[in-house]
Order: structure tokens, then C-alpha cells, then sequence
């Protein structure tokens, strides 16, 4: 450049360019720009969950390298409180839960895991294994410890079930048991049998909900519904059913 002409380039956080001109012109040392914090966001809210929303931009530049974008970092985050999930397990514990998957004859204490019983497979899926303390590891307390409001039931049936909490209910609502233990397996499968007994245990869990909702509300504090999940585990088809009222085979 010269007295008679000079370039001056300019930039801002948005864009670089340039400009000729006619007449000298005095350099002036350039000044980073400094990223604005973004503003206070007001989090809007939906239905009974609250949902928190920030967003912020970094200006980062182009490392003085000219030609090159302009780049920036975005960050964006969103916060919502998770709903509670009310989970019954229906198990299926009929004679059949007794054998390997393949339907031999079971070692449960055979090395190799293929001469696993079916219950013993899902057992190992729920429970876990016993910790140094005396807790479990598996699904039952993963679930539980993943919201202090969760809550889970299980009901086991073959032939026939019953809501006798010493025999079918063997886990009830609100129980923070982290295993649960089953019977040797035994008897025919009979889907109706384990539906009705479900219904059952949904109706106490409406009653617990209800329960629930008024203790909340009389304390001044937010009440939300928990989520109901039911999950059937069974390893075949059913071989007994009610039809009017009387237990058939198919």
C-alpha cells in the first residue's frame, strides 16, 4: 500500500470484508470479540412436566487465517423432570421354565450356560448378581434406582394364580426389594389365569396411586401419575385357559 491508497479489512462476529480506499488511513490494533452470555431464558413449561431449555453460541474465530469461516460452538441443553414408571412383570412359571432353551433337561450348576434353565436365564436377567454388601446388580434394582418414585410388582402363574402375596404377588407395590426368589417351576401355562390376576394387581395399583396423590396434594407438593408398563415373560404358548368359568386344556 502507498499514501495514495490502502486496504483496510474489517470483521465482526458475523462476517470478514474488505475495503479500498483512495486516502491513507491510520491502522488501529484489532480488538478479539468478546461472546456476549445469552439472556435469561424464561422455560416454558408442558403439561405437568417442566422442561428447561438453554442454548449458547461461542465465537471462536478463524485462527487468523484469511479466507477461512468464521467458526463457532453451539451449545444446547434441555433439562426435563422424568416421569415415574409403575412396572408389573408378569412371570411365567409353569413346568416348561424348568428346562434349557433348547427344552432339555437342566444343570444349574453346570459351568456351561447353555444348560441354563429358562428361569434361572431370566432369574440372572432380574437379580443380577449379589454384591459384596448383600445388594443385587440386576434389572430389578437398576429399575428401582433410576427414579426414587418408580415402582414395581411381579406376579408369577402356571395352571391357575392367585393375588396370595405369599405365593403369586411375590414382589408388591412399594416394595424396594432389589431380587426376588421363585418356586421350582411347575403345572401348565395358562394365559387367562395370569391376565386376571394382572388386573387384579392394577387395581391395587390405582388404589396406591390415589393414596399417593392425596398425601402429595396435603403436603402442597406436585403430584405426577407414574407411567404403567406391563411386561409378560413367557417361553411358549398357553396350554390351559378359563372358558365360562372352567379350566380347559388349548
Amino acid at each position: 500500500y502507498s499514501n495514495k491508497q490502502a486496504q483496510v479489512g474489517c470483521r465482526d462476529a458475523f462476517e470478514q470484508y474488505s475495503e479500498d480506499y483512495d486516502h491513507p488511513v491510520v491502522q488501529v490494533p484489532y480488538e478479539p470479540v468478546v461472546p456476549v452470555p445469552p439472556p435469561e431464558i424464561e422455560y416454558p413449561e408442558f403439561g405437568d412436566d417442566e422442561v428447561e431449555i438453554g442454548k449458547q453460541i461461542d465465537y471462536l474465530g478463524n485462527n487468523g487465517i484469511p479466507g477461512m469461516d468464521e467458526l463457532y460452538r453451539l451449545y444446547l441443553s434441555l433439562k426435563a423432570e422424568a416421569q415415574p414408571i409403575d412396572l408389573l412383570l408378569v412371570i411365567d412359571q409353569s413346568g416348561s421354565m424348568a428346562k434349557t432353551l433348547a427344552g432339555g433337561t437342566a444343570n444349574n450348576t453346570d459351568a456351561d450356560s447353555t444348560n441354563d434353565s429358562r428361569q434361572k436365564i431370566m432369574l440372572d436377567f432380574l437379580n443380577g448378581t449379589e454384591q459384596a454388601d448383600g445388594s443385587y446388580n440386576g434389572f430389578i434394582a437398576s429399575f428401582l434406582a433410576a427414579n426414587d418414585d418408580n415402582d414395581l410388582a411381579i406376579l408369577t402363574f402356571d395352571n391357575d394364580s392367585s393375588l396370595d402375596a405369599t405365593k403369586r404377588y411375590i414382589h408388591q407395590w412399594g416394595s424396594k426389594a432389589d431380587h426376588i426368589d421363585l418356586s421350582t417351576p411347575k403345572g401348565a401355562t395358562n394365559y387367562t389365569a395370569a391376565l386376571w390376576a394382572a388386573d387384579k394387581i392394577w387395581d391395587l395399583e390405582a388404589t396406591k396411586e390415589a393414596n399417593e396423590k392425596t398425601a402429595a396434594e396435603t403436603a402442597g407438593e406436585t403430584y405426577t401419575a407414574p407411567k404403567k408398563i406391563m411386561i409378560f415373560l413367557s417361553d411358549g404358548e398357553p396350554t390351559f385357559a378359563y372358558s365360562d368359568g372352567k379350566l380347559q386344556r388349548g
